[in-house]
């Protein structure tokens, strides 16, 4: 006789911890596995069953129930369309579908003016008691000063109205310490300028910076350039030289003429070379020193509102 082959379905009936927040991070990982309701499987942990899988064959069951163990849920194997009893659970014995008034997934209650901070990891919760209830500001224009968002406060002393996020007062507050700012920048800027030369009067004035850098860094290129060309470029130049000047005291034969011609064609080569090589070092030290000048002489002074 043709043996029948049993279906089974898979119940979720509770959690191996009974942390809080281990239970909040199951119920997200079992509702964005298998696609179920994250409140259906809320009250799964609490007690109440539900059927994760119906109608799976006893290999797929059994992977579907390791799956849930390693996950740390409880579950629970009945053949298809049997109902599981709810007497049957440990973990249900005692409960209805209805959660107790501060359970983990309870609906908010009426604000009494106190603020509960609950732990993730306590059962008891912390009562804080405010001397005053808290209101929240709503996005949108002030009736009185006309500013849009939450940010405009007025001013306790001057009655003056400011952003607080921008400033940490009003007009009237912050002037005194923007007339020391500006009192302080223009001493800087007689101290620095000395005869109208130094560094502060360069960042006032971009025009006298530009000559002053330009200038500067072509002074700078020059000197390792003319470095190179007196010392590298000047003794191949004389070495060559000096083989024709040997060449010159021999006898005159086609040998040595054909010789002295290519050793004049190597000098203009080596200052052709010599010459390119120098200009090349001139822009790369004097660009160098630009930057540097930049950097250097580039304004850092705040501006400051009148």
């Amino acid at each position: 006789m043709p043996t029948s082959v049993q279906i089974f379905d898979v119940y979720l009936i509770g959690a191996k911890d009974k942390n809080p927040s281990t239970q909040m991070r199951l119920v997200g990982s079992i509702a964005a596995r298998w696609r179920l309701s994250a409140p259906v499987v809320a009250e799964a942990l609490e007690g109440v069953p539900c059927r994760v899988a119906e109608k799976l064959g006893r290999r797929e069951a059994d992977a579907l129930v390791e799956s849930l163990g390693a996950l740390g849920a409880l579950t629970r194997l009945t053949l298809a369309g049997t109902p599981l009893a709810a007497t049957s659970l440990p973990a249900a014995a005692g409960r209805t579908r209805e959660l107790p008034p501060d359970g983990l997934f309870s609906p908010p209650t009426r604000n009494d003016g106190r603020i509960t901070l609950k732990s993730a990891d306590l059962d008891t919760g912390a009562v804080v008691d405010v001397s005053e209830p808290i209101e929240f500001a709503e996005p949108g224009p002030d009736a009185k000063t006309g500013v849009r968002g939450s940010d405009t406060v007025r001013c306790p002393i001057h009655g003056l109205v400011y952003n607080r996020r921008k400033a940490s007062g009003c007009v009237r507050c912050l002037a005194p310490a923007r007339a020391r700012a500006r009192k302080l920048q223009e001493e800087s800027r007689v101290v620095g300028s000395g005869d109208g030369m130094g560094l502060t009067s360069l960042r006032d004035n971009p025009v006298r910076r530009a000559f002053w850098g330009l200038g500067i860094a072509l002074l700078v290129g020059l000197v390792p350039a003319v470095i190179y060309a007196k010392a590298t470029n000047r003794r191949e130049i004389d070495a060559l030289r000096t083989r024709q000047a040997e060449i010159s005291t021999l006898p005159s034969t086609k040998e040595s003429l054909a010789r002295f011609d290519e050793l004049d064609a190597a000098v203009d080569s080596a200052h052709r070379r010599g010459a390119g090589r120098t200009l090349l070092i001139w822009i790369a030290v004097g660009g160098i020193t630009a930057l540097v000048w930049t950097r250097l002489t580039r304004p850092t002074g705040i501006p400051l509102e009148p």
